[in-house]
């Protein structure tokens, strides 16, 4: 490996470190609701992009929730279904008699 010959002076090495300085990042404000936002990212406060409805935020699922879905009950009538099954499966005792191994003995 190389051994520098010199010392590297403070100037030499403050001319080589100039660019690397944090930047001012750019902030714009949503066409719809006034926010800040990212340029070309979508707005966190009300999914707009560009003018144009693109995502749907957390406070739209909320309102969205209140209008009963029917494929959402559906869903959800599903999944208790399978809750139900498995805790009928998990109730079950097992037999009191022997144990199945996992692993076979070696012969002796």
């Amino acid at each position: 490996m190389a051994i520098p010959k010199r010392r590297k002076s403070s100037s030499a090495r403050d001319k080589r470190r100039s660019h690397l300085h944090l930047e001012e990042q750019t902030i714009i404000t949503c066409s719809n609701c006034g926010k800040h936002v990212l340029p070309h990212h979508a707005c966190l406060e009300c999914g707009y992009y560009k003018g144009k409805k693109q995502v749907t935020v957390a406070s739209d699922k909320k309102e969205d929730k209140g209008k009963g879905k029917k494929e959402d009950k559906k869903k959800d009538v599903k999944k208790r279904d399978n809750k139900k099954e498995n805790e009928r499966i998990t109730d079950k005792k097992q037999p009191e008699g022997k144990k199945r191994r996992l692993f076979a003995r070696k012969a002796t």
